[in-house]
């Protein structure tokens, strides 16, 4: 069986006056929420690195934003720290020098992490009085929605918001064509390098990568559920570039720049359920690296073939 729970919350913040996001607005909440998160939580007042610190096992920061693990672990050999139990993202598109009174962005949380939503809510409180952006313009959560659940224009009661389980979805194997359109950066080596030159296994091993690294640490997975390469499937036409986006980094003390492939692609050829269900499942958990920086978020259309349609 293979299975994840997860919850999504949507938050829409207010700002107390226009603001002109100098850097992506999800990169800014990322940011500062990691800080007020730590202050929130962290035993040792953040004077230690999380690697070594007796709690990192246990710390609600740790776990959020370090993701450590034992270094002779099975999922990912030989390393000690592992793919975040959060995602961040938002829909909206940010234009240069627009003013925004309101910012709108996804949160989804899986596995034990569901439970932290309540600190997560007080930590963005805290941010919101200290300010976003370089002119550190002051903001409210005005609402919180989550499985029918909406805070709406009040100040909000938290409830225990149960997750939900996501299961691969029923899908019958077709011939055809799939559209992929990577509506954020995605951000994947292919032969050791990060590049738009890559092939369809390529990719779907990405996708395969991501559900087998979520499901073993935060939900359940079969080892053998699927198998590569499909030497049947092809990247048929491509209409991609590389994006980079500024983020200053508290941790290397300067400003990098995170960056992904961009524009979307089609594939050809015979799709098995599998295939499907890698797709299904990053159209919710993303794929790719830097998915908790909104990169990797993507959606895909079925066109099959006339035989298949005739069927």
């Amino acid at each position: 069986m293979i299975s994840l729970l997860y919850q999504q919350y949507c938050l829409k913040l207010t700002f107390s006056k226009d603001i002109c996001f100098t850097a992506n607005p999800v990169f800014l909440i990322r940011s500062v929420l990691g800080c007020r998160l730590r202050g929130l939580s962290c035993p040792e007042s953040g004077k230690t690195d999380c690697d070594g610190c007796l709690y990192n096992r246990n710390c609600m920061y740790a776990c959020l934003f370090e993701s450590v693990i034992p270094k002779n672990n099975e999922i990912l050999h030989n390393r000690s720290k592992t793919s975040h139990p959060y995602i961040l993202y938002s829909n909206e598109e940010i234009k240069p020098g627009t003013k925004y009174r309101s910012f709108r962005f996804f949160l989804i949380l899986m596995g034990d992490s569901t439970k932290y939503f309540p600190y997560i809510y007080a930590a963005l409180q805290k941010a919101g009085e200290s300010g976003l952006d370089k002119n550190r313009t002051p903001f409210q959560i005005e609402s919180v929605t989550a499985d029918g659940f909406d805070t709406g224009q009040r100040e909000p009661v938290l409830p225990n918001i149960p997750g939900k389980i996501w299961t691969p979805p029923a899908a019958a194997p077709f011939r055809g064509e799939i559209l992929v359109q990577l509506l954020t950066p995605l951000r994947f080596k292919s032969g050791g390098k990060y590049t738009t030159g890559f092939s369809a296994l390529d990719f779907f091993l990405c996708l395969s990568r991501r559900l087998s690294v979520l499901c073993r640490l935060y939900g359940k997975y079969e080892e053998e559920k699927y198998h590569f390469p499909n030497d049947n499937i092809f990247l048929k036409t491509k209409h991609l570039s590389w994006t980079e986006d500024p983020h200053y980094s508290a941790r290397q003390k300067e400003q990098i720049k995170i960056g992904g492939v961009t524009g979307n692609f089609t594939l050809e050829g015979h799709f098995s359920a599998e295939e499907l269900t890698l797709l299904e499942f990053a159209k919710i958990f993303g794929a790719g690296k830097n998915t908790n920086f909104g990169l990797g978020r993507l959606d895909y259309w079925l066109r099959k073939t006339d035989e298949e349609k005739n069927r």
